[in-house]
């Protein structure tokens, strides 16, 4: 294969990703096929209002599953 040909495959190769990469930046996706890990809440049990305090985390949970919804059903 002639190297001009390489080099134009290679550049284009280049150009593809990069608008991928900035189209993930856009929408806020990571890389496909990688589903990242919710942070769980560690509150040592010594902690005076645990009961509360896991209570709110699931709360605002339950809230940013809703909004996610709500984004999901405006896309359609």
């Amino acid at each position: 294969m002639p190297a001009k040909r390489r080099y134009k495959i290679a550049k284009k190769v280049r150009e593809h990703k990069r608008r991928l990469r900035k189209e993930a930046k856009k929408t806020g996706h990571k890389k496909e096929g990688r589903k990242s890990r919710e942070a769980k809440a560690r509150i040592p049990n010594s902690a005076p209002f645990k009961d509360e305090v896991l209570a709110e985390a699931e709360r605002l949970k339950r809230k940013a599953e809703e909004e996610r919804e709500r984004k999901r059903e405006a896309l359609k």
